[in-house]
């Protein structure tokens, strides 16, 4: 029986190994990202401490006053209400605006329908050099900036911070050969 001749073959193996890290200074500086590529990049909002599957909870309290002059009284009434805004785990978010001299700070928008940002940096006092969720303690309450107005949010959301997918892909070759046989003359 003869075998056909096979003389090599070349294989192309390609992996793609597929990460999500945080977004820092350290990850900045060594690709050499410009403000252009970081508004370029998908963010993921994920924190590590929120209780559930939320990262961020804003309470965004409101406030009605409704006025009425009856039986020569002036009748005040009062209408509160709270309306809360969730931002679950590893949502897909665009960076819309970068500034500071170092790129500290980025804004960052996790609805299409809904033009308000967030504001993520690197925090002066934290032990990690992630962009996290910019918040205030004013009165007992935990404050962030949400488009152009301050509400309040969760304690546990100061620790939101931003990730980023890291494609690192692989190219190997292997080469391949298979014997022949040798017959006896």
């Amino acid at each position: 029986m003869k075998r056909s001749p096979f003389i090599a073959v070349i294989l192309l193996l390609a992996g793609c190994e597929v990460s999500r890290v945080p977004l820092s200074s350290a990850l900045i500086n060594k690709y050499q990202l410009t403000p252009q590529e970081l508004q370029s990049l998908q963010v993921y909002v994920v924190n590590d401490y929120a209780p559930f599957s939320e990262a961020i909870r804003l309470y965004e309290a409101k406030q009605k006053e409704k006025e009425k002059v009856a039986k020569a009284q002036l009748t005040i009434q009062e209408k509160r209400y709270s309306e809360d805004y969730i931002i679950p785990q590893n949502t897909y978010c665009i960076i819309t605006n970068v500034s500071g001299d170092n790129m500290e700070r980025v804004e960052v928008r996790c609805d299409e329908n809904d033009p308000r940002s967030l504001l993520f940096g690197k925090i002066s006092g934290q032990y990690k050099d992630y962009y996290y969720l910019y918040t205030i303690n004013r009165e007992g309450k935990t404050l962030t900036r949400f488009g152009d107005t301050l509400v309040e949010v969760t304690p546990s959301s100061a620790y939101a911070y931003l990730k980023v997918e890291v494609r690192k892909v692989e190219k190997s070759k292997k080469k391949q050969k298979i014997a022949k046989g040798i017959k006896v003359k």
